[in-house]
């Protein structure tokens, strides 16, 4: 479907807005007038605009922050590019995108960040990048760090075992070669982001007689790889003092470690939505649409999970949005790649646990905004405050849908969440002031860099 109109609004003025949780300092019933890019006002008084929305019913909060994101395009476009993922999550209410880097080229050197950059440019919804770390391209980060770029890089990433669309030279694992990392990112302040399964707890695993089947692939990718891999990032975090920001936790176990971790250091951590709802039992064990690393785990661990977002302990929730083509998901086990198609569903999913009353609407905007707002310095978002830019989701409680994978803006039109029941839907998102969609309505915008520091 080909972008709408051209939308420019110098002045928005949203009435009625119900602006749920504590980060708001006004009542819950207020007006929003948006100038330019950012918000103008919050309260009760009315303005003259260039056009009106009526929010009375609505809720209206901060789009949302998705800090784990596979955009593919470049060598894999045929997989996402930055316009079909970017649409996705537009529609999806999410109004910013941090990249992770094993894309094709990866993110890895300052000239292959400026062809990613050059991709971005198509995107619908802001965008910034983390950067891939190996022991052979530290003197290319020093580089980029130093450079005009700075500003884009939200993290340094480092994947502790091998993944969907990493080799054996992408990988950092043992201790003295982590802390190089840790150290070269604490000297630019800047997180590292972990995905903590550790290879040679992979590579162990790897080698037991269980069947190689999907039923089989969280005992392929046994819960200790996780667990030991966290404990070592932990670990070294806070020998270095380095932000650490563990992705897509999976296991109680790993939360102990890190709640334990939070009390002696900057540790953070992240969540997604199908570690949190899915697990062994509800997931279809006979389809690869679930296979996805970390694997989904225990209804134990679901339960942890929950037990860190009521607790804090959980600091976000990022889609780890990880499209590929539906036929290369539909190969034997062995062939078919890891990942999960987030992007149009992750807000959707949690807002929907907000109206079920399973987590508060607070938790739900830490989640989703606030917390990955702060956590990685990003300028002036996340938040529905005079002075930021005007990002914002409204949203009709009321309303209920059937997810349907085959609606996906995505290229990745496959979910494990094909068919759930949802309350509450997307009404209308604006990014930097302007309406982006609004009612199956695509318009025209482009995203904007974000500001890191």
């Amino acid at each position: 479907m080909p972008p709408g109109e051209k939308n420019t609004l110098k002045r928005l003025f949203l009435s009625n807005c119900n602006l749920a949780g504590k980060h708001n300092v006004v009542d819950r019933i207020s007006n929003i007038l948006i100038e330019g890019e950012f918000i103008k006002s919050i309260g009760k008084e009315k303005h003259v605009a260039d056009k009106y929305i009526d929010c009375s019913g609505y809720i209206v909060i901060p789009g949302m922050i998705d800090p784990h994101v596979h955009m593919r395009d470049l060598n894999q476009s045929n997989k996402e590019d930055w316009t079909s993922g970017s649409r996705a999550a537009l529609k999806g209410g999410i109004t910013t995108v941090l990249d992770m880097p094993n894309t094709n080229p990866p993110t890895t050197s300052l000239r292959n960040l400026k062809i990613k950059l050059d991709c971005a440019s198509k995107s619908f919804v802001n965008y910034g990048f983390f950067l891939g770390v190996n022991l052979s391209n530290l003197a290319d980060i020093n580089v980029i760090l130093e450079s005009e770029y700075n500003h884009l890089i939200a993290g340094l990433k480092v994947f502790m075992g091998g993944s969907t669309g990493t080799s054996g030279k992408d990988l950092v694992s043992g201790a003295d070669d982590l802390k190089k990392v840790f150290v070269l990112a604490e000297k630019y302040s800047k997180p590292v982001v972990v995905h903590c399964e550790l290879q040679s707890e992979l590579e162990l695993w790897h080698e037991k007689e269980f069947d190689r089947k999907m039923k089989n692939h969280h005992l392929l990718r046994h819960r200790d790889c996780a667990i030991k891999g966290t404990d070592r990032a932990v670990k070294m975090a806070l020998e270095t003092g380095v932000k650490l920001y563990v992705a897509h936790v999976s296991t109680g176990e790993e939360l102990d470690i890190i709640r334990r971790g939070k009390k002696e250091g900057k540790i953070f951590c992240e969540v997604t939505p199908h570690h949190l709802l899915l697990n062994l039992d509800s997931l279809d064990l006979n389809s690869n649409f679930g296979k996805v690393n970390p694997p989904i785990r225990e209804e134990s661990d679901c339960v942890a999970l929950w037990e860190g977002i009521s607790d804090g302990t959980i600091d976000a929730v990022g889609s780890d949005h990880a499209p590929h083509i539906e036929a290369e998901k539909c190969r034997e086990y062995d062939y078919a790649p890891s990942g999960i198609s987030g992007l149009d569903t992750a807000l959707a999913l949690l807002m929907n646990e907000v109206i079920k009353n399973r987590i508060t609407m607070d938790r739900f905007l830490d989640l989703c905004s606030n917390n990955a707002a702060s956590i990685f310095e990003i300028t002036n978002r996340g938040q529905i405050k005079p002075g930021y830019f005007a990002d914002l989701v409204i949203i009709d409680p009321s309303k209920e849908s059937v997810l349907s994978a085959g609606e996906f803006e995505s290229k990745a039109k496959f979910s494990p969440f094909d068919g759930h029941k949802l309350s509450g839907q997307i009404i209308s998102v604006i990014i930097n002031g302007e309406i982006g969609y609004s009612k199956g309505k695509f318009y025209n915008i482009k995203g904007k860099e974000i500001n890191c520091g």
